[in-house]
């Protein structure tokens, strides 16, 4: 488990990607045999911890922003976008969802 996502690891290197990749089979429109939880696949990197409440190797945590960064502006340099789009800067168009418990 210890190379399991070491997404610290990653940004420590300068290696950018985009998180958090949909897990099902589009070309077969088969469901995931896991189903995507944005929410959960987030929890999971910033916190490491399981289901069982044990932390699987916490120097590979990453802060509670980086999941936006992840996700958005990574996204969009990797899409050669970064001119047009994320949300970090004045004047770009931004993918923006507001959640609300």
């Amino acid at each position: 488990m210890r190379y399991f996502y070491p997404l610290r690891s990653y940004i420590d290197s300068g290696i950018i990607g985009r998180g958090r990749q949909r897990s099902h089979d589009r070309a077969r429109q088969e469901p995931a045999v896991n189903p995507y939880n944005p929410f959960l696949s987030i929890w999971t990197e910033v916190t490491r911890l399981t289901n069982r409440g044990k932390v699987i190797h916490p120097e590979q945590r990453i802060s509670a922003a980086m999941p936006q960064k992840n996700t958005y502006d990574w996204a969009a340099y990797l899409q050669f976008a970064d001119k047009e789009r994320g949300p970090s800067n004045p004047g770009k168009v931004a993918d923006l969802v507001v959640y609300r418990s």
